[in-house]
């Protein structure tokens, strides 16, 4: 269990990502935010986020054929 003194600093961190990126405050209610938080906690030290071109061309090919299967 991680001290409360880090978790303090993991969510200042967090706030600093959407402050820096002009993010709206309701993402943090969004249901995908909180999967992904708990993917990463789950994946553990180590994790490295997609690079810029993953996530703007292979991840997010993925995501429209994903998106057009549901249709």
């Amino acid at each position: 269990m991680m001290k409360k003194g880090y978790k303090e600093e993991v969510d200042a961190q967090v706030a600093e990502f959407f402050y820096t990126s002009a993010i709206p405050f309701n993402v943090i209610r969004n249901p995908a935010f909180a999967k992904m938080c708990e993917m990463i906690g789950k994946y553990g030290v180590g994790y490295k986020p997609p690079s810029y071109h993953d996530i703007r061309e292979k991840l997010l090919k993925q995501a429209v054929k994903k998106t057009d299967a549901n249709l």
